[in-house]
């Protein structure tokens, strides 16, 4: 499974920034045909630079590598429906027209692909026993090979409609957590310095930012095809960066502490926007180049807001936490789930 390395600070700020960045992309998503011109490169530039953040998580996943841990999916299951319950009552209570559907995707979140995140990460965690195990297995020529063949081939084909495959969510989730396993354990040595992998990052998300631009400027409608679905410039761009400021080390206590309500802010942000939306509109943002602050003033206080909700969620459901997960581990689910292996 690899060597158990400290959490660094750096990797830690990187993690809350892109919670931040998914945040102003579910923002702008819905006002995107509203922009004025300067507001709509704004957030092409935006969107180049966040399209990153989850590739990120998955990045420092396989970094720190993931274990197969009943107790873990428990706990992370309880804060998921948590959410997803408080979700739909807000919005029923809001006035939404909610049936039936939305009713099963608040009750099984996990199931329904709610958060499709959390879905693939669950899918990730249980088969983490053979993933790291492949990983551990494979020469440093082999695993670089694998990888760069997985970005080759899916990228050759990412272009073309028909193969709808490559838009799988978990296809993506298993290659950025090997990607972040192989810098775990062999590190890059593409460059002498540190410094050019970020300088070749940012200059590739540059390239993606004028690549989308320009199609912007052809279809007359704001495109971010180039950051969100062409597999190489993307993934290469950030496995440079992301292995750059992994390679920085810094050592802060709160700033890990507060990392921790990540997960939270991924899974409520969109309700909270929603509570935030009856008091506050965007409108007369939509054309005014306070816009762009505007997004990241509402990043920070929905941030802070989870914090303390998250912490009073914390605070009440830890007994609840604790009887669910013994409740599992008392069905010998691991036992069964190995019992199959072996018979396999």
């Amino acid at each position: 499974m690899g060597k158990e390395i400290a959490r660094n600070s750096v990797v830690e700020i990187l993690r809350i920034i892109s919670v931040l960045g998914i945040t102003g992309l579910h923002i702008y998503g819905p006002i995107r045909s509203y922009l004025s011109t300067q507001n709509a490169i704004v957030e092409i530039a935006y969107c180049d630079i966040f399209a990153m953040a989850v590739p990120i998580f998955l990045l420092i996943s396989g970094y720190y590598s993931v274990s197969m841990s009943w107790r873990k999916l428990t706990k992370l299951h309880l804060m998921i429906l948590t959410y997803a319950v408080v979700d739909f009552v807000i919005r029923y209570l809001g006035g939404e027209s909610l049936g039936i559907n939305e009713l099963v995707k608040a009750l099984l979140p996990i199931c329904s692909y709610r958060y499709w995140y959390f879905s693939c990460y669950f899918l990730l965690i249980i088969f983490s026993p053979v993933i790291n195990f492949l990983a551990a297995k494979l020469s440093r020529k082999l695993f670089a090979g694998m990888l760069l063949l997985w970005i080759f081939v899916v990228s050759s084909v990412s272009v073309l409609p028909l193969f709808g495959f490559v838009d799988d969510y978990f296809w993506k989730v298993i290659f950025y957590y090997l990607a972040g396993r192989y810098i775990s354990k062999y590190g890059l040595n593409l460059f002498k310095e540190k410094r050019t992998y970020l300088l070749s990052g940012m200059v590739l998300v540059f390239v993606t930012f004028l690549l989308n631009v320009l199609t912007t400027i052809i279809k007359g409608n704001i495109i971010i095809w180039f950051a969100s679905d062409v597999f190489m410039l993307k993934e290469i761009s950030v496995i440079f960066i992301f292995y750059y400021f992994v390679n920085c080390t810094y050592t802060n206590i709160k700033i890990n502490k507060l990392a921790t309500f990540v997960p939270a802010v991924y899974l409520a942000e969109s309700t909270v926007r929603y509570v935030m939306s009856f008091w506050a509109e965007l409108d007369a943002f939509y054309e005014s180049p306070l816009l762009i602050c505007m997004v990241f003033l509402i990043e920070i206080v929905v941030y802070v807001i989870v914090v303390v909700v998250e912490s009073i969620r914390r605070f009440l459901s830890g007994p609840i936490e604790k009887l669910y997960a013994e409740m599992v581990e008392k069905m010998s689910l691991s036992d069964w789930f190995m019992s199959i292996i072996e018979k396999v």
